[in-house]
């Protein structure tokens, strides 16, 4: 049976404390209606990583402490157990998974949209998408850790930036200039481009839920609503969010809401005009690129050395057989030389 492993903080009075990426979860399978069984990890709160109450009475669940699965040890929480042999890791790999799943059991469920078109909506890995990279890195980093100035998180500007651009939309010109979109059902030629109603694009996917959770957060436990006068495009589609009674209801399982005092003077910071999109010219391009580095993938050999694996490997593969590679090196040389001489 599927398994997703949740990351959990416990306090004095018996109450329950989670990082921000437990509460994404949790929110996304309340919108699913998934039925799937959750474990969670009590787990020490590490310095300066924020926590967030959360009311468990709805959710089916256990609690460890003490003895861990080797699934739930072997990655970064969360992770999604899908049999013995295959494990998801991942935050939007985990949610994509839920949404699956839920769609497996309920095929015409409201869900299926989120993975949005030709269900693609955050499929990419975060290393080579920055869409992916905002989503699960940057925007839940800013959650995780105290926010505490007056400036308003980077992050959050740069989806307002994100709103105001241009619609990524397949095939945007059918969609311009057919009848089925226009109000009066003419067609013309200069038919303005459709502005955004939801992240990526004129429908609620994966990405708006994710984005929704951490707005909605920010405003109940680091500031106030006078906030989204800063940012009108995201309390637009903020406030239409809102709005869906299947959202609103999830989130009813985050307690303990707590206001900022009122007279504190919020500004936003200055953030370039580019788009967050990999396939735009004026994409985002973060400063910190991620490439492998030869620390980690030592590390990643020294894991494996460690853990007793026999991968079969021989220092003699071809047994008796003496294979020298300065013979063929000479030989591919001469040929060469040959290939160069005619």
């Amino acid at each position: 049976m599927e398994e997703i492993y949740l990351e959990l903080f416990s306090t004095e009075e018996n109450e329950f404390l989670a990082p921000i990426e437990t509460l994404v979860v949790l929110f996304t399978m309340k919108y699913c209606d998934s039925r799937l069984k959750i474990t969670f990890i009590l787990t020490k709160q590490s310095h300066g990583v924020n926590s967030y109450p959360i009311n468990l009475e709805n959710f089916s669940h256990q609690i460890l402490s003490d003895e861990i699965p080797e699934n739930a040890d072997t990655c970064q929480l969360p992770n999604l157990k899908l049999n013995s042999m295959s494990l998801v890791a991942g935050l939007c790999a985990c949610l994509r998974q839920i949404i699956k799943l839920s769609i497996a059991e309920c095929p015409d469920h409201f869900c299926r949209n989120l993975l949005g078109f030709k269900t693609s909506s955050l499929l990419a890995p975060s290393e080579s998408s920055p869409w992916t990279r905002f989503c699960e890195v940057e925007l839940i980093s800013t959650l995780r850790t105290h926010v505490t100035s007056p400036e308003i998180p980077e992050t959050i500007a740069r989806f307002e930036v994100h709103m105001s651009q241009p619609l990524r939309l397949h095939n945007i010109y059918k969609y311009t200039m057919s009848k089925k979109f226009s109000r009066d059902g003419t067609v013309t030629q200069d038919r303005i481009v459709p502005e955004h109603l939801y992240a990526e694009g004129s429908f609620m996917t994966l990405a708006d839920t994710i984005i929704f959770l951490c707005i909605n957060v920010y405003l109940r436990f680091f500031t106030n609503p006078r906030v989204l006068d800063l940012i009108p495009l995201t309390a637009k589609w903020y406030n239409k969010l809102m709005t869906d009674k299947h959202l609103s209801r999830c989130l009813s399982f985050i307690t303990l809401q707590s206001t900022s005092p009122l007279n504190i003077d919020y500004f936003l910071p200055d953030v370039p005009n580019q788009s967050l999109y990999k396939s735009d010219a004026k994409r985002y391009r973060p400063k910190n690129k991620i490439y492998t580095k030869q620390e980690d993938v030592e590390n990643s050999l020294e894991i494996i050395k460690n853990t007793g694996i026999d991968l079969g490997m021989s220092k003699r593969p071809l047994g008796n057989t003496e294979y020298g590679m300065t013979h063929d090196v000479e030989v591919l040389s001469d040929e060469y030389n040959e290939l160069e001489s005619k």
